[in-house]
């Protein structure tokens, strides 16, 4: 696995062996930062359920000025550290911000400025409890987490379908086999 594209692109990312994370591939990547083209630059990001933190380096190697990257597991957080001291070593200016908790309650309790994108990737059975999808819309709503501008992209299972989602205009939608991107701004 590697950054696909920007200052750092063609730099491994390093994912820790075993379940604990399900990475983006490079081609889902590649296709999304297609999607979001000048959205990237200069951004705000946050990277929910950031896992080897593949979304927000991406950002940051394409161009986002600051990325916040959430992940609950300590040796994940550690290894996304890892991850994103090489993009330093490639020119590549971003705030980068680790943090260490979970990406729900982070949300509901955070002080982070609103953010021009948000990248939502958690593990796969997280939206498959049926209202678990809304319920996590409606808590980013609440949040104001996201700018009126906004853009948040998430990755799921593509047996998840989502239901009613007061607040939120799905813009976009892609399938790539088993997964699915949708692309939601506030309505």
């Amino acid at each position: 696995m590697k950054i696909t594209g920007g200052l750092a692109g063609g730099i491994p990312i390093d994912v820790l062996k075993g379940n604990r994370t399900r990475p983006t591939t490079d081609r889902i990547r590649e296709s999304m930062f297609g999607s979001l083209r000048d959205r990237v630059e200069d951004a705000r990001v946050l990277d929910l359920f950031s896992g080897s933190g593949a979304l927000g380096l991406e950002a940051a190697s394409r161009g986002a000025s600051r990325v916040d990257l959430v992940e609950k597991h300590a040796g994940t957080c550690k290894n996304i550290e890892r991850n994103a001291g090489k993009l330093g070593k490639a020119g590549v200016k971003a705030v980068l911000k680790v943090h260490c908790h979970d990406s729900t309650r982070f949300i509901k309790s955070s002080s982070v400025e609103a953010v021009d994108l948000l990248f939502v990737d958690p593990p796969y059975t997280y939206f498959e409890a049926k209202g678990s999808y809304e319920d996590f819309m409606t808590a980013v709503l609440k949040s104001k987490v996201l700018k009126k501008d906004g853009l948040m992209v998430v990755e799921s299972s593509s047996r998840v379908k989502p239901g009613e989602n007061s607040g939120w205009t799905c813009i976009k939608e892609k399938n790539y086999g088993a997964s699915t991107l949708r692309y939601w701004q506030l309505a």
